[in-house]
């Protein structure tokens, strides 16, 4: 089985029995790799996309545009938020996208779903340590 093949497989498994979805995307590979597969195996019209920035400068908001520019591409809705205060820690800045993401599926009566790759997690407990 091919990574495509494997990603795929893990997205239909996931998300097929599910009814509206929120994608939580920031432009990074894994989350852009789960919008493309997301679309093609559960349908555009059951996702919906969301994009946080967090206020840090320019490449966050390019980021957030790429998203909603790839989301059209693929004629899924996107919604973008943005940091309404200058956020300092990593704590404050996943604080703020977690609110976010939780008020779009609160709206969109979905779940949430994020996308994270082995180096994410190895780097998440790196942090913690």
């Amino acid at each position: 089985m091919t990574t495509e093949q494997e990603i795929l497989h893990a997205v239909r498994h996931h998300l097929g029995g599910r009814g509206r979805v929120v994608l939580a995307v920031s432009g990074g590979l894994d989350s852009m790799s789960l919008l493309d597969a997301a679309s093609r195996v559960t349908g555009a019209d059951r996702i919906v996309v969301a994009t946080f920035d967090h206020g840090t400068g320019e490449p966050a908001r390019a980021a957030a545009s790429f998203v909603c520019a790839r989301a059209a591409d693929l004629g899924v809705g996107c919604e973008s938020g943005r940091a309404s205060r200058s956020l300092r820690s990593e704590g404050e800045l996943r604080d703020a996208r977690w609110a976010f993401l939780r008020a779009v599926a609160k709206r969109h009566e979905g779940v949430i779903a994020t996308a994270h790759t082995a180096d994410d997690h190895v780097e998440t407990v790196l942090m913690r340590v």
